[in-house]
């Protein structure tokens, strides 16, 4: 089931609002669900399927990948991404997702969805997530902006299932 409404909202087919009433062709996506359930997986199935049907795609990048041009490079480093859709991979990552630049503490993933709120609000540029938490973890351990954020940018799909 999660993989027919995968298919709708890549081929922006509007059956995919029968999915979730809320669900919006317009916003990116957020894959939630326990490790090795294939959310990475089949966003780069999905990635690559839009490249070959020459259709508008999206780059991805790991949280460490963000985390560590962050640190050499501070918020500039978000810019290189700043005119297409992005899949930011395993949020989630606590430790990887907390650097000091310097001196300052910042929660790198609290600054990539600020910044690309923004892009989305302004030139409806989508922003995609994977993500072994819940809905209950990310309310809890981010900030209630962030949170918010996220539910005005993302459809929320999870899945589920063991380890494959």
């Amino acid at each position: 089931n999660e993989i027919k409404c995968l298919n709708t909202y890549f081929m922006q087919d509007e059956k995919f609002h029968s999915y979730n009433d809320f669900f919006d062709l317009g916003k990116g996506l957020m894959l939630l669900g326990p490790v090795g359930t294939g959310k990475t997986l089949l966003m780069r199935i999905w990635q690559r399927f839009m490249l070959y049907k020459d259709k508008k795609t999206f780059s991805i990048l790991h949280i460490n990948a963000l985390a560590n041009n962050y640190i050499e490079q501070g918020a500039s480093s978000l810019e290189k991404y700043n005119q297409k859709d992005l899949l930011v991979d395993d949020i989630g990552l606590f430790d990887k997702e907390d650097v000091k630049r310097w001196g300052n503490q910042t929660n790198v993933f609290e600054e990539i969805v600020m910044y690309r709120y923004e892009k989305f609000i302004d030139n409806g540029i989508r922003t995609h997530f994977t993500t072994n938490l819940t809905v209950e973890q990310i309310e809890k351990e981010y900030n209630p902006r962030i949170w918010s954020r996220l539910k005005e940018m993302c459809n929320m799909i999870p899945l589920v299932g063991s380890d494959r």
